[in-house]
């Protein structure tokens, strides 16, 4: 995977979220997109996303008028009851991972990121190759 700074920087300056919803893809780098538009909740959305073996997905997501992220983590053959609860580490490349706590519901899982994470998860992504969670 080749850094993803082209895309990071694009998203940086945009504020808005994917998923069913009213979303343009406005930049491809490598195996990354990123996205702009509106969430099914009408709330505008950016973020990048990536789409890897088996339909899995992982979305980097940010909301107009919000400071932190929420990371999505989507795979086709999940059957998650709504509401639950999920401890998840994000490590890339194999270094310490970031912690949080997920919330799932059908395919998906999405875990909040404040913005005093977010700053040290973004450049991980940005200079990884590997995500896992």
């Amino acid at each position: 995977m080749r850094p993803l700074a082209p895309v990071l920087a694009l998203v940086a300056g945009l504020s808005a979220s994917p998923v069913q919803a009213q979303v343009n893809t406005l930049f491809s780098s490598g195996l990354w997109s990123a996205y702009g538009g509106l969430a099914p909740d009408r709330r505008p959305v950016c973020g990048i996303t990536t789409v890897g073996a088996e339909g899995r997905r992982i979305a980097i997501e940010q909301f107009a008028g919000e400071t932190g992220l929420e990371v999505v983590f989507e795979k086709p053959t999940w059957s998650i009851p709504e509401g639950t609860t999920v401890d998840i580490v994000v490590a890339i490349d194999g270094a310490a991972g970031h912690s949080g706590r997920a919330t799932g519901s059908d395919k998906r899982m999405v875990m909040a990121v404040p913005f005093e994470a977010s700053v040290g998860l973004m450049r991980g992504v940005r200079y990884g190759q590997q995500i896992r969670a």
